[in-house]
């Protein structure tokens, strides 16, 4: 090779670099620039605040009736009422339905499965996100129930003269059953489910000499309970208390809010006091989602004080609202408070998101998973069924 060749494919090769290079910056900055509008369009919209919303589609022309109770259940809706429940996709048409004759439907949610029946029926409905639906027929009227994100149930059943704590696997096997010891443990006032299904927190009511006293018992079916008498692996008790609601977080701390306090377990196989929250106000209300827990106070002109916790008992915000609440709840990473006509919906931080006070009656409002970084609910008020974008 000359050296003039060698000087021309040397004068190549910096060509094909220089191109090479203006390529990748070509694909790069109006990437890079693409990356920066999204961050920024995501910040606004942590931080916006929406005071009005337009109609996306109306689902339903029809009146809503106030029996009619509607939930998420993954990225869909679900309508139950005393005649059936069914699921309703994004389009707003049915996906899948089941008709029953209940008189006061209970139900339960945990991951990709609910549960659903009749308080003092006989008959237990369990449905996963698909639409698949498995009923189970109990010989006893049942008295609460709870769902685990893998499909069992528990069941506090009653014959009349017992109460039966009962465990079913998603197609009705019964997996372990036992009585409950009123004498010596109390009345189940609450029950719950790990995640798992692997683990069972009931609070009983315990009334000896004249007090009242809550008994706490973990029940455990995985291979630890097996050694232990009736499956409890710890209890606890406290005198003077009243502990009514039980639930399991997803990180497997079981939280029990009482009357004057809260109190967290953790998450082992024998579960012990992890955190004690002690309330100095009369608690209005109690929220929480599979993370999160939260309560609320009011105040005795206007509005409330709210407080949200993580799923260890750490304060994450605390604020005030100026809505004379009936409900509140989380949905996602918000927060809804509600009455019959207005809503609040605030940020995890306390924010503000949405405020709007409508002329019809308001029966519920939930998000709506979407693509998009937009703020689409599913507005259910008295006369329609609604899917709305925040503005």
């Amino acid at each position: 090779m000359t050296e003039t060749e060698d000087y021309e494919n040397r004068l190549n090769q910096l060509r094909m670099e220089r191109k090479r290079k203006n390529l990748r910056l070509a694909i790069i900055i109006p990437a890079i620039l693409l990356l920066c509008l999204f961050v920024a369009c995501l910040i606004y919209l942590s931080k916006v605040s929406y005071k009005g919303y337009s109609v996306i589609k109306t689902f339903d022309d029809e009146s809503v009736s106030s029996t009619d109770k509607y939930q998420m259940f993954g990225n869909d809706l679900i309508m139950y009422n005393n005649d059936g429940i069914q699921g309703i996709g994004s389009d707003g048409n049915s996906l899948w339905s089941q008709a029953y004759d209940m008189q006061s439907p209970m139900l339960d949610i945990c991951g990709g499965y609910l549960c659903i029946a009749d308080s003092q029926g006989k008959e237990i409905f369990v449905i996963d996100s698909s639409g698949n639906i498995n009923t189970i027929k109990v010989s006893m009227e049942i008295e609460q129930l709870k769902v685990s994100s893998v499909g069992t149930v528990i069941a506090v059943l009653d014959d009349g003269n017992k109460k039966y704590l009962t465990y079913y696997d998603k197609e009705g096997t019964l997996l372990a059953q036992g009585t409950v010891q009123m004498k010596k443990s109390g009345f189940p006032m609450d029950i719950d489910l790990s995640y798992d299904g692997k683990m069972l927190a009931v609070s009983y009511l315990y009334i000896t000499t004249g007090q009242m006293q809550t008994n706490v018992a973990f029940y455990n079916f995985d291979s630890v309970g097996k050694s232990e008498i009736d499956n409890i692996v710890s209890s606890y008790s406290y005198r003077g208390i009243m502990i009514p609601d039980i639930e399991f977080m997803s990180n497997g701390n079981a939280v029990m809010f009482g009357d004057d306090r809260i109190i967290i377990y953790n998450n082992s196989e024998k579960p012990t006091e992890l955190l004690k929250i002690d309330l100095d106000k009369e608690v209005s209300s109690i929220f929480y989602s599979d993370k999160n827990f939260g309560i609320a106070t009011k105040n005795h002109e206007n509005g409330g004080t709210i407080v949200i916790y993580n799923a260890d008992g750490k304060e994450k915000s605390k604020f005030n609202t100026d809505l004379n609440f009936d409900a509140i709840e989380f949905d996602k990473n918000t927060i809804i408070a509600k009455n019959s006509t207005s809503v609040r919906i605030y940020r995890n931080n306390g924010k503000l998101k949405f405020s709007y006070d409508f002329e019809d009656n308001l029966y519920n409002i939930l998000s709506v998973k979407t693509l998009l970084p937009v703020s689409n609910y599913l507005l259910v008020t008295r006369d329609s069924i609604q899917k709305i974008s925040l503005r």
